[in-house]
């Protein structure tokens, strides 16, 4: 039970980073929420890969169609 716990927090304590760095508009910030490996879709259906596209992306994202836009962390 106590590494569930332990997960638990681990994956609020991941998603409140995601938050600050949506909220934030910071690509880069975003992009190390995740794994150099990772997979990615993003709301338009475009499949991105790894931390590095994933913050690339979010980065154009966030200075055009996604500025100003918040992310609530709400758990």
């Amino acid at each position: 039970m106590e590494n569930q716990a332990k997960d638990i927090q681990l994956m609020k304590e991941l998603f409140m980073s995601l938050s600050e760095a949506w909220n934030k508009g910071d690509g880069a910030a975003y992009g190390d929420c995740f794994t150099d490996d990772a997979d990615y879709v993003t709301f338009m259906g475009q499949h991105l890969k790894g931390k590095k596209e994933i913050a690339e992306v979010h980065h154009m994202l966030f200075q055009g169609p996604l500025k100003g836009t918040t992310l609530d962390s709400t758990l």
